[in-house]
């Protein structure tokens, strides 16, 4: 209730930070709670060079790996293709051999 319950201060904006959403519980993250969710890491690394569209296809496609990636495998992987996102969307599968 410290975050929205009686005693809580109106007018906070309150970052959360994970790298396991799925593991959080869901009062935690319900709406009214959570009214906004992002994913910054691929817009951040890209900036003004990319559309959501193509966040979202990064983050689908590597979804769909069905496989553990950590942040820093995320990182190394971009950095090799600094200057391409849309090759960061196309070899996806080869995030696996970035550790």
């Amino acid at each position: 209730n410290a975050i929205d319950g009686v005693a809580s201060a109106d007018e906070r904006i309150l970052f959360m930070t994970t790298n396991h959403v799925d593991r959080l519980i869901p009062a935690l993250i319900r709406p009214g709670r959570v009214d906004v969710k992002q994913y910054f890491m691929f817009k951040h690394f890209y900036g003004d060079n990319i559309t959501e569209d193509m966040a979202m296809k990064f983050r689908n496609a590597a979804v769909a790996l069905n496989v553990q990636i950590s942040p820093a495998q995320v990182q190394g992987y971009l950095l090799l293709r600094k200057e391409d996102p849309q090759a960061s969307i196309d070899d996806i599968a080869t995030i696996t051999y970035c550790k």
